[in-house]
């Protein structure tokens, strides 16, 4: 079996650290001989790359079980619940919460949508998603012009202050600058979106001057 990724981008601090600790599951839950007697070579990764790596190992090792490779399992499976056949697979790793998921900036716009629906607030079908930029303090998004002619939600992530920030834009209540010299830019080389960056402090968008702040619904803090 071999676990890799979809663009081969794990580094060989990535391979010590998910080597030591399926050995260490290994010794642990004792079902399997292990030829390395050691533990792998000491992990050397941040404890950010640490959250992504135990992501990662979690979502193998729960497929690994749904296929019926249990060597990294403890056994102990729940009981189906009243009207199931089987039981419900456990990850044997606990996944990152939801808060770590959105201060991390991966892989989270549906957690972003479901953390702002379950603080009670109505969000539409038409929503954009953008994160603070690394070392920037704005948010760069490319939505699609379509939606100026909607009820558009967005939903900005500013994992520096921890926050989310939830805008609604009624339906024409902006436009764009080949319409009326005022408003939003599209991109040059893509005219079908626009072009947006949004700083974090003013909420202003630096390429064509609009103000989002009268469009905040609600800043969430997690």
């Amino acid at each position: 079996m071999i676990l890799t990724t979809k663009d081969d981008n794990l580094t060989s601090s990535d391979i010590d650290y998910l080597e030591y600790v399926l050995i260490e599951r290994a010794f642990a839950i004792d079902k399997l001989d292990c030829d390395n007697k050691k533990k792998g070579n000491p992990p050397k990764v941040d404890k950010f790359r640490r959250v992504i790596l135990d992501q990662y190992l979690a979502e193998a090792l729960f497929l690994m079980q749904l296929i019926g490779i249990t060597v990294f399992s403890d056994g102990k499976a729940k009981k189906p619940d009243k009207g199931q056949k089987t039981a419900p697979v456990t990850p044997v790793i606990n996944t990152m919460d939801v808060s770590t998921k959105l201060s991390l900036g991966k892989r989270v716009k549906a957690e972003a949508i479901q953390y702002v629906k379950d603080h009670g607030i109505s969000i539409g079908k038409e929503v954009s998603y953008a994160v603070r930029q690394a070392n920037k303090a704005d948010f760069w998004i490319n939505p699609k012009v379509d939606l100026l002619g909607t009820e558009w939600y967005i939903v900005l992530n500013d994992n520096k202050a921890n926050q989310l920030i939830v805008l609604c834009v009624p339906a024409k209540a902006i436009g764009l600058k080949s319409e009326n010299g005022t408003r939003l830019v599209a991109r040059a080389d893509r005219p079908e979106v626009i072009d947006l960056t949004i700083a974090c402090d003013t909420l202003i968008d630096r390429r064509s001057g609009v103000d989002f702040t009268p469009y905040v619904v609600q800043r969430l803090p997690y």
